[in-house]
């Protein structure tokens, strides 16, 4: 059994650094991962610094006064044999021993060494491999019919260190910051996967906070941040397609005021530079020739045009109309119309008709481009 062989590796270790204790500086107990040729496994290394007494006994006595290997291995699959619900047994099982043993060794130790000899034990609490692999264990047990998602707890193992790497990094930028959103609603209301959001946080180091410590149960996000997260991801493809949705609603949902002061920005440049200015003459469908006023976007951002209709003589009338921009063909603009004025003496619409057949411009539908990215 695996438990009794790392039992036996480890005290027959405590039992010789207890014998020689008079020249033991500092003992420790670790874990790490390994993986070769397919082999993944575990190795329980219990490590000794020797003290200056030590180093004073001849190099034969040095060499000889320790026996055996300060490595345990423990496999968790192999490369001819893999079985996935066995590996996350052998995972959860590898971290109970490993508490188990060392909280003994800790005892032995203590009450035997010299004093104030260090003894440092790596803590296994924090070893995302195991506490997502315990989670998903029980999981399993409580589901009757389902099993629960193996790639996420992948992910979380995966994820685990980066995020609250991430969170410490982030503790100085998110002071007094109150808009956040979790990972958790973005994944309930907008769609995304909590596995993604959390690959584009780290990818993108956008400030968050986490919530658990051995498993990270959710993470919150600095809105501002994660909005020129977003609007930098220019992608066509896979999620990046949702990114324009998510942008909008995020700010309709977190910074609605701050989102009007960009469309209002965005409003008043497209305005500026539409092809229909105050002054233009424009052409209906109706082909009826009138004088743009007024141009303007409601809240549905929709394109209108306010005009005064012309007389005869070309004298703007009193009458006033607003259209929407799909009844309007085509436009002359205020430039060319004064030129026309500038070097005739005759004004009448029937000429000014013939004169700006081949000055017009085509309109060709604009719209109001409401992508919050640009």
């Amino acid at each position: 059994m695996d438990s009794v062989k790392m039992a036996e590796f480890l005290f027959a270790r405590i039992q010789q650094t207890i014998a020689k204790r008079q020249y033991i500086k500092e003992v420790e107990i670790s874990y790490s991962v390994g993986e070769s040729y397919g082999n993944s496994y575990l190795y329980l290394t219990y490590q000794l610094e020797a003290n200056e007494k030590f180093l004073e006994l001849p190099l034969l006595d040095q060499e000889t006064m320790f026996e055996g290997n300060s490595h345990y291995v423990y496999s968790i699959s192999t490369n001819t044999h893999s079985n996935y619900w066995e590996e996350i047994t052998r995972v959860v099982a590898f971290r109970n021993i490993y508490e188990s043993i060392t909280a003994y060794a800790i005892l032995q130790l203590e009450g035997n060494l010299l004093p104030n000899t260090p003894i440092r034990v790596e803590s296994i609490n924090l070893w995302p491999n195991a506490n997502y692999a315990e989670k998903y264990m029980h999981q399993l047990l409580s589901m009757q019919y389902f099993r629960p998602n193996i790639r996420e707890m992948n992910e979380g193992i995966g994820q685990w260190k980066s995020l609250h790497q991430l969170a410490l990094k982030s503790k100085k930028k998110l002071l007094g910051e109150k808009c956040l959103v979790s990972d958790l609603e973005i994944s309930e209301n907008y769609g995304f996967s909590v596995s993604n959001i959390r690959w584009f946080v780290i990818f993108h180091q956008t400030p968050i906070k986490v919530k658990g410590v051995e498993i990270i149960s959710e993470i919150q996000i600095s809105v501002p941040a994660l909005l020129q997260a977003l609007k930098m991801n220019n992608s066509q493809h896979g999620y990046g397609l949702n990114f324009p949705g998510l942008i909008n609603n995020l700010y309709d949902d977190y910074l609605p005021k701050e989102k009007a002061i960009i469309l209002q920005g965005k409003r008043a440049s497209f305005l500026q530079d539409f092809i229909i200015q105050s002054g233009d003459l424009v052409i209906l469908n109706s082909k009826r020739i009138v004088q743009a006023t007024v141009i303007d976007i409601d809240t549905d951002y929709r394109i209108w045009v306010t005009y005064t209709i012309l007389k005869n003589n070309m004298q703007p009338s009193d009458r006033t109309r607003t259209v929407d921009i799909s009844e309007i063909s085509s436009v002359l603009k205020s430039v060319d119309f004064q030129e026309y004025l500038r070097n005739n003496s005759i004004y009448h619409l029937m000429l000014l008709k013939r004169w700006m057949e081949k000055r017009v411009i085509a309109i060709d539908r604009p719209a109001f481009n409401i992508d919050l990215r640009e």
